[in-house]
């Protein structure tokens, strides 16, 4: 094999000084290498300047550069560190976010404490471990907006979908952040950087699985949960507001029970006011029934109220465990018919039927099965039949005093 002249080596010495390295110990080791490379190059006839140059052009200029800076971080003990402690915030991060997703969709104790804890530690701990050693292991320092830009938009998208599980104020103005950042910022500034990814250094796989694991636990923990706070707080509201009407309602019945029993021609209208009251108590017992089914499904707690006021399943379940679904449609609608033979005039009966008009409470959601009702819509949507029925029954007495 024909041997490099000294005049080639030190050629190879300078010019690889001059893209970069500057290292002893790095700087022998690549020039041995390239000297190994290009001397069966020229074994074959080609000269050395034409096989170095061949050599070169396969190489990119920056390299060289990356070679020398990725060496000084393998041999910096605190960098090092650093990287293995972000790797184990990233799994333990990944970990309780699917663990924490999976217990809230089962509706399981602890699954709020380790949401939180994983948000945190993915927030304060994995994040800025990896974009800040991400941004070291770069050689050319171009680009520090786009990991603070990055950081800050996974961040805000990530409290405002904890917030958003948990049901806290604050998480759409978090979330608009968030949106806000990834599009008008983080989006321009890496496709940008996109084009000058010749200086960049290629991130490794594994932290790459890291991110994929913990966006993917991020969008299971949004699965988790289908009804934001404002909607909950909603239809708990309706709720409320119906059971308080029921009890005027059923105050006003009776008060006007008394009146009639006070009446001697009480006798002439007892019958039906006797099956007006029992087909009306009948249909909310039955309803009270469903409801504290609905409850137990889903847990009380020890102050009365419910735990998971969001649950999609709670409702299904109570609603065709022993056939309460058909049962309650064909008792409301018995009721509805009775009620309407009592109506003394058309608009009193067009009244009576909207007011009792069982498709206005359940829609589709009938047809479907309650697959897509959560509890507190179930709970709100009760409430409000019972409601009506208490108000129908009002007009009724009051027609028939």
């Amino acid at each position: 094999m024909k041997m490099l002249s000294s005049e080639n080596i030190d050629f190879i010495y300078h010019d690889v000084q001059e893209k970069g390295i500057t290292m002893d110990v790095l700087l022998d080791e690549m020039v041995d290498h390239i000297c190994c490379s290009i001397e069966p190059e020229i074994d074959k006839g080609i000269s050395f300047e034409a096989a170095y140059n061949n050599l070169m052009d396969t190489i990119e200029s920056s390299t060289f550069k990356n070679v020398q800076h990725q060496t000084l971080l393998s041999i910096n003990l605190k960098f090092q560190n650093m990287k293995k402690v972000m790797i184990v915030l990233g799994s333990l991060g990944a970990l309780l976010l699917w663990s924490g997703s999976i217990l809230k969709m089962l509706h399981l104790p602890y699954a709020s404490i380790i949401l939180l804890l994983g948000a945190v530690i993915t927030v304060l701990g994995f994040l800025p471990l990896f974009f800040y050693t991400s941004y070291k292991e770069q050689t050319e320092k171009k680009n520090f907006l786009l990991p603070v830009t990055s950081y800050l938009t996974l961040s805000f998208l990530i409290i405002g979908l904890l917030f958003k599980v948990m049901h806290w104020p604050g998480a759409a103005i978090a979330l608009l952040i968030g949106e806000f950042l990834l599009v008008l910022l983080f989006l321009p500034l890496y496709l940008v950087n996109a084009y000058k990814k010749a200086s960049e250094t290629k991130v490794k796989v594994g932290y790459v699985l890291l991110i994929v694991l913990i966006g993917f636990g991020i969008i299971f923990m949004v699965s988790s949960t289908r009804l934001s706070k404002n909607i909950v707080d909603r239809y708990d509201s309706i709720n409320s507001n119906a059971m308080y009407v029921i009890q005027k309602f059923t105050n006003q019945n009776d008060s006007l029970m008394k009146v009639f029993k006070m009446n001697e021609s009480y006798v002439e209208i007892q019958s039906q006011v006797d099956k007006l009251r029992e087909l009306s108590y009948n249909l909310d017992l039955h309803i009270e029934k469903i409801k504290t089914e609905l409850k137990n499904y889903s847990n009380v707690n020890t102050d009365g109220t419910i735990k998971f006021k969001d649950d999609s399943r709670a409702f299904s379940k109570a609603m065709y465990n022993d056939g309460n679904a058909i049962k309650l449609e064909q008792d409301f609608n018995k009721y509805r018919d009775f009620v309407l033979e009592l109506s003394d005039n058309d608009f009193q009966k067009e009244t009576l039927n909207a007011l009792l008009d069982f498709q206005m409470f359940t829609g589709l959601t009938y047809d479907q099965g309650f697959k897509r009702t959560s509890l507190i819509e179930g709970l709100a949507m009760l409430s409000s039949m019972q409601k009506n029925i208490k108000i129908s029954e009002y007009k009724i007495l009051y027609s028939l005093k």
